[in-house]
């Protein structure tokens, strides 16, 4: 349960919320897309899934894809390596969220699904106070606006995008594999691509436009073999 607090919640969350620091709500969505291909590879490496090469094929697809987002659509970053470093957090917090995938069908126990999750939680909130306190000083200079609007976000946060998400995740690995679960990831592109221009009003650049039909692309593809 700590190794999985640590890598699902303490790590996965520091980079995703440092990455949307740096980047957009639109990349964070499309990255997220590639969790199942990513979750396929390392499953693969471990031996855990057999060598399929349509899903190979479109794991090559998506990321790049996202090298075309990370690297604003310009070849020549491409070239030199110069990505946004905000969609390198991201993409890390991917790896964890794949490994964590891994890691929950591996370390099976007799405790329920939720018993599971709130010790994964507490044990994630423990890897996460070494980054708050580090961050006291700086946090202590900014006004931070307490109302009814940021309470209530914190809270869904909290509660609804963090437990209750983590909570019906482990109980569908527990029910068909991290593999086939990892792939209801698909579904959050989509709702937050949609959800970012209706309330954030966020409007995608060429690039992104580009990356995120490459990176569709290839998950489709990925799809094609099951």
């Amino acid at each position: 349960m700590a190794v999985l607090g640590l890598i699902g919640v303490s790590l996965c969350y520091y980079f995703y919320f440092r990455g949307l620091e740096i980047s957009s709500t639109f990349n964070a969505a499309l990255f997220e897309a590639t969790t199942p291909l990513l979750t396929f590879l390392i499953a693969l490496i471990c031996r855990k899934e057999n060598f399929d090469k349509l899903q190979f094929i479109g794991l090559l697809v998506a990321y790049f894809g996202v090298m075309v987002i990370a690297a604003q659509g310009n070849i020549r970053n491409i070239i030199d390596m110069k990505f946004n470093f905000g969609d390198l957090l991201l993409l890390a917090s991917t790896v964890c969220f794949a490994v964590y995938n891994i890691l929950c069908k591996e370390f099976t126990t007799t405790l329920s699904s939720t018993l599971e999750t709130f010790y994964i939680f507490a044990y994630g909130t423990i890897g996460l106070l070494p980054w708050l306190i580090m961050s006291i000083r700086e946090s202590m200079k900014i006004d931070l606006i307490l109302n009814v609007y940021s309470i209530g976000c914190i809270a869904f946060l909290a509660i609804g995008s963090s437990a209750i998400a983590y909570l019906f995740f482990n109980q569908g690995i527990e029910k068909i594999g991290a593999s086939k679960a990892s792939e209801c990831i698909n579904l959050v592109p989509v709702i937050a691509i949609i959800l970012t221009l209706i309330v954030l009003r966020d409007i995608p650049q060429t690039y992104q436009i580009l990356g995120a039909i490459i990176i569709l692309l290839g998950v489709y593809i990925s799809k094609k073999s099951s």
